[in-house]
């Protein structure tokens, strides 16, 4: 009877076992007349410091940002997805000295606000067409989405990488980009019915030093940490938890007089779908 119960036991573990090594595609493509709907927990932490022989002088900004909003899905475009998306309601706050007016340009900027997406399978991103009422800093947001899912299906324990626009220090009001995110995935495991996938992400932020106008070098890294829960059935991302954490020196030219000045950002983003 021992035996049995044992020998059991371990067919179970065996089939389990064998479950999780088979290969699974994870995707994005929700069922064509679905409405999701997503809640967005922002915060940026902004600290800069001036550091001179009398001491430092650090002075910081924190900015909070809480976004409803609704994705519609309309159509299938050959393999993509066309979402309709908007933000049904919107509360933003700053520390800063203008927080007030941040905080008001920032809900203006979003509040009842609409953008029609294209989204391909692994998660690439693109705004389909300009005449929607999205302010221009949303459409330019979403339009620079990578990829970031595998094109194949890949088991439990598989990794892969992918190189994406960094978020930018505006320490030099640099709205070019030039930064890059070397990220790494790993599908980390599944639920027990498969539907699940649980996905770590990990990634370090590099830019090459630059200046502006001569005046001043802008040098830059950082690191980035976060997970996935992705719904296998429904094809879609439930929960996304991010966590990037950038540091700066803008350093003046030679002679000038100016202290260095020494930046660090931190950005903390919670994306899930609710009710």
């Amino acid at each position: 009877m021992f035996v049995r119960v044992g020998t059991a036991l371990v067919v179970v573990s065996v089939v389990a076992s064998a479950a999780h090594a088979q290969p699974v595609s994870l995707r994005i493509a929700p069922p064509v007349g679905e409405t999701v709907r997503m809640r967005l927990d922002q915060r940026v932490e902004m600290s800069g410091t001036t550091r001179m022989a009398a001491g430092d002088s650090t002075a910081t900004v924190v900015t909070t940002l809480l976004v409803i909003s609704r994705a519609f899905v309309e159509r299938r475009e050959r393999d993509a997805t066309v979402l309709l998306t908007s933000a049904d309601s919107v509360a933003a706050a700053s520390s800063g000295a203008d927080s007030l007016v941040v905080a008001d340009e920032m809900r203006r900027a979003l509040m009842g606000k609409r953008l029609r997406l294209r989204v391909a399978p692994d998660g690439a991103t693109e705004v389909v067409g300009r005449d929607m009422d999205a302010a221009p800093e949303l459409s330019a947001l979403f339009a620079q989405m990578p990829a970031t899912l595998p094109n194949t299906a890949i088991p439990v324990g598989h990794t892969w990488s992918r190189v994406m626009l960094a978020p930018i220090d505006p320490a030099l009001g640099d709205k070019t980009g030039g930064g890059k995110l070397d990220a790494t995935f790993r599908l980390d495991s599944l639920s027990k019915n498969g539907e699940s996938a649980f996905v770590s992400i990990v990634g370090t932020l590099t830019r090459p030093p630059s200046s502006k106008n001569g005046a001043a070098t802008l040098t830059m890294s950082g690191s980035m940490n976060g997970g996935l829960v992705i719904d296998r059935r429904r094809g879609w991302i439930n929960d996304a938890r991010v966590t990037y954490v950038v540091r700066s020196v803008l350093t003046p030219a030679t002679g000038n007089g100016a202290a260095a000045m020494h930046f660090r950002m931190k950005v903390t983003q919670w994306a899930r779908v609710v009710p």
